[in-house]
């Protein structure tokens, strides 16, 4: 039974919406002029560029696949296989879609390791993602730790999940086994292959639905967290198994409608990842000293800090002197002539807290690019460039997302604009 639908049609509406918000994103627009939907592409083109042509009819576990998939999903594409080389592999199995071909590049582990139904898994959520570019270039963007603002952050995360689900049904459907969906799921995203019925599924979402705050944390916490395994999949594949989309590609008519399935969905997804209400302590803490260590080392590129200057900084910064001597002495900071600033802020945001840096940076730097412009009637003056780069490579970030942060930073506001202040 071939599937009545476009692959775009298996997308969730929420993540059009997530897509448009995030288009909408200052910062982020600007970090896009630079990368965007097309560096995704190139960068494609150029890993499979090494690639080792292998036509499909020459291996019969993927020449069955390629032909299930080619009649299942209906793709109108000539279909070209790759061997990628191990070192530019990324979840086993990545496809291209130019004009009328697409192009999979599969590991060498892949293809020893997967059996037919098995491979359609892995063609058919390649193949899916091929019409989600947005999702694909974030998902490579946030694999280079762009600065982001946290909100955003948080919503490009989600987007990547839906879009996980999304693809994921899809491939149940070309492959037609719950069981197989699971387990190359997990696959995909842990680079484990588990052997059947050794790993309880049901247990893994179970733990991971009540354990929202933790996970909430863990997405702060840990980079790897942020891209790998989705553990309520299981419970997303289920749910689906009872809709009107799956039960129409298998000929039955009835059952839960798209807009239902949607909102079980998300109120699962949410469940497993609450919205963000207050950062934890630690991060508060962090992003307290940091700031401060950083637009005290940026002020220090302006000329002598004058007891005065240094009041000005605390009161825009909105900390009491006492704050100060606080973190100058956990830190061993000298405010003298023979200052150690540089030393210390270096310290602080590449030691243990290094994810936390890159993770914050656009709070880090934020508030010193403003008091740099309110010391100097809205202006950057040249003195402060090399400070300014200097504090970006500490947070893990290039000279171009400086430049990003900052056009954002003093981007006239909508009400500024209209009193064309």
């Amino acid at each position: 039974m071939a599937i009545p639908f476009k692959p775009d049609h298996f997308r969730f509406r929420r993540q059009a919406g997530l897509e448009k918000e995030l288009q909408a994103s200052p910062l982020l627009r600007r970090i896009n002029a630079f990368a965007g939907t097309e560096w995704d592409r190139k960068e494609l083109q150029h890993t499979m560029a090494g690639g080792l042509e292998l036509p499909p009819r020459v291996l019969a576990p993927l020449e069955q696949a390629t032909l299930t998939l080619k009649t299942v999903a209906r793709l109108p594409y000539e279909i070209r296989t790759l061997i990628a080389r191990e070192r530019d592999a990324t979840w086993g199995c990545l496809a291209l879609r130019e004009d009328n071909r697409m192009t999979f590049n599969l590991t060498p582990t892949l293809l020893q390791e997967c059996s037919a139904t098995e491979l359609v898994y892995h063609l058919a959520v390649a193949a899916f993602l091929t019409f989600q570019p947005v999702h694909n270039y974030l998902h490579r963007l946030l694999a280079t730790r762009p600065p982001l603002e946290l909100a955003d952050r948080l919503k490009v995360l989600q987007l990547l999940r839906l879009g996980r689900y999304a693809a994921d049904t899809f491939a149940l459907v070309c492959c037609g086994r719950l069981d197989t969906v699971l387990h190359e799921g997990f696959h995909r995203y842990t680079g484990l292959k588990p052997a059947p019925k050794t790993l309880d599924f049901d247990q893994l979402a179970l733990q991971s639905l009540n354990s929202g705050e933790s996970n909430l944390a863990d997405l702060l916490n840990d980079t790897y967290r942020q891209l790998g395994y989705v553990p309520i999949e299981p419970l997303v594949l289920k749910r689906f198994l009872e809709t009107e989309t799956c039960r129409a590609c298998i000929g039955v008519q009835g059952g839960v409608s798209r807009e239902e399935f949607e909102t079980e969905v998300l109120e699962l997804d949410r469940q497993a990842y609450p919205p963000l209400k207050e950062l934890p302590a630690d991060h508060q803490e962090f992003i307290c000293t940091a700031t401060l260590l950083a637009a005290y080392f940026v002020m220090e590129a302006g000329g002598i800090v004058t007891p005065r200057r240094e009041a000005t900084l605390l009161d825009f910064l909105g900390l009491e002197p006492k704050r100060l001597d606080e973190i100058a002495q956990q830190f061993g900071w000298q405010r003298t002539d023979e200052t150690n600033t540089e030393a210390v802020l270096e310290d602080f945001l590449t030691g243990r807290k290094t994810h936390l840096s890159n993770l914050h940076s656009v709070a880090v730097l934020t508030p010193a690019f403003l008091f740099v412009a309110h010391e100097h009637a809205g202006k950057l003056p040249q003195r402060f460039h090399p400070a300014f780069m200097r504090l970006g490579s500490l947070c893990q970030i290039c000279r171009s997302e400086v430049i990003a942060i900052y056009e954002t930073v003093m981007e006239p506001k909508p009400e500024e604009r209209e009193r064309g202040e």
